[in-house]
């Protein structure tokens, strides 16, 4: 998990995928759940919009080269 979670902390760094604060958003619902993680739709407060959410699970074994793959696979959906 600590390389997933690493690899994900690196790629928000590098602005290969934006972090917001949960309560940044209200009204949060499941789109849809897949392998990788999940869809939401949302309000943003702050704007006013409505906007899609991605999150990726975090699983708590797995070796470097497939998570950063599937963090690869994830950020280029």
């Amino acid at each position: 998990m600590e390389n997933t979670t690493n690899l994900l902390k690196q790629v928000i760094e590098e602005g290969h995928v934006k972090f917001h604060a949960y309560d940044e958003f209200s009204d949060i619902e499941v789109i849809e759940r897949g392998s990788l993680g999940a869809v939401y739709k949302a309000t943003w407060n702050d704007h006013g919009m409505i906007v899609a959410l991605k999150s990726k699970f975090i699983k708590k074994e797995g070796n470097s080269k497939t998570d950063t793959q599937l963090l690869d696979k994830f950020i280029n959906e």
